[in-house]
C-alpha cells in the first residue's frame, strides 16, 4: 500500500474520529444539562456514569492516530509554528487561571446572543491562525545569492 493511500486513510479515520468526540460529547453535554435544569445534579448515575469511557477511548485513538501521522512524514517545524504553539498554549492557560475569577450576571448568560457568541469566538480565532499561517507560508522564499 503506497504511503499516499495510507495518509488519506489515516486523514479519513481522524475526521470520523472527530465526528463521533463531537456527537458523543453533544449528547453527553445534553443529558447533563436536562439533568442538571430538573435539579438531579450532573445525571450520570448508573449506566450513564460509563457515558465518558467512549469518549475516552476514541481521544486516545484519536491521538494515536495523530501520532502515527505525523511520524510518517518529516516534522519541520518553524519559528513561527512554535510562536504560535506557545500563543495557543499561553491563551489556555490564561483563560484557565482567570476563568474562576469572572462573574458573569445571570440573565446575560441564558441569552442566545451569547451563547452564539461562546462559539463563533474561538472558530473566528483559529481561522485568523490559520489563515494568516497560510499566507505567511504561501511567500516565495528568498535566496541568496553567494559570489
Amino acid at each position: 500500500m503506497s504511503d499516499d493511500v495510507q495518509d488519506k486513510r489515516r486523514l479519513v479515520a481522524i475526521a470520523v474520529i472527530g465526528l463521533l468526540l463531537i456527537v458523543l460529547t453533544a449528547q453527553l453535554l445534553f443529558t447533563v444539562e436536562t439533568s442538571l435544569n430538573e435539579g438531579r445534579g450532573p445525571g450520570l448515575e448508573g449506566e450513564r456514569s460509563l457515558a465518558t469511557i467512549p469518549l475516552m477511548i476514541l481521544i486516545a485513538a484519536l491521538l494515536g492516530i495523530l501520532f502515527l501521522q505525523l511520524r510518517s512524514g518529516p516534522l519541520r517545524l518553524t519559528a513561527q509554528d512554535t510562536r504560535i504553539a506557545a500563543l495557543m498554549a499561553a491563551m489556555f492557560l490564561f483563560g484557565m487561571l482567570i476563568e474562576p475569577m469572572l462573574v458573569v450576571p445571570r440573565g446575560l448568560v441564558e441569552t442566545d446572543a451569547i451563547g452564539i457568541l461562546i462559539v463563533l469566538m474561538p472558530i473566528a480565532l483559529i481561522a485568523a491562525l490559520l489563515r494568516s499561517h497560510s499566507q505567511g507560508s504561501s511567500a516565495p522564499p528568498t535566496t541568496s545569492e553567494e559570489e
